[in-house]
């Protein structure tokens, strides 16, 4: 086995256990481990740290700067119909990092059409689900659940 860290990795009780610590465990099982140095995109240092920051302030054109693409969350969807006029796909936020409460316009990929769609995307943390709102073009024969990939793009 091998494992790879970034440069400031913390592990442990109280986070006393640092890169120096792992590296000896490592060795001493005979295992392989690579530190990644601080990395930066276009000059701004980039650490998970300052992305989580930044979708849970909201800013997911930051996140995405630094991620090199769009922050994206795949669940099993749950699709809501609104009297024929619109769909209502319902995302279970789950273990993922929530992004700051507010409205997203997002690309949505649902597993059952295989065809990217743009919509408007509700965050609500307090219920943690993530409500797109899609036009009803033609997914009337989608089942009730499906799998949905998001990708945020920009926080209104």
């Amino acid at each position: 086995a091998h494992v790879v860290v970034g440069y400031d990795f913390r592990f442990g009780a109280k986070r006393q256990g640092d890169t120096a610590m792992l590296q000896a465990l490592m060795r001493a099982h005979g295992r392989g481990i690579t530190v990644v140095g601080p990395q930066s995109v276009l000059g701004d240092i980039c650490s998970s740290s300052r992305i989580r920051q930044c979708l849970e302030r909201g800013d997911v054109m930051e996140a995405a700067h630094l991620l090199g693409a769009p922050w994206r969350i795949s669940a099993a969807a749950m699709l809501d119909r609104d009297r024929g006029q619109a769909i209502t796909v319902r995302l279970p936020l789950g273990p993922y990092l929530r992004p700051a409460p507010g409205r997203y316009v997002v690309t949505a990929r649902l597993a059952a059409t295989g065809a990217p769609v743009v919509g408007r995307a509700t965050v609500d943390t307090v219920s943690r689900i993530v409500a797109l709102e899609l036009a009803d073009v033609g997914y009337g024969h989608l089942p009730a659940v499906t799998s949905t990939e998001v990708a945020f793009l920009e926080r209104l």
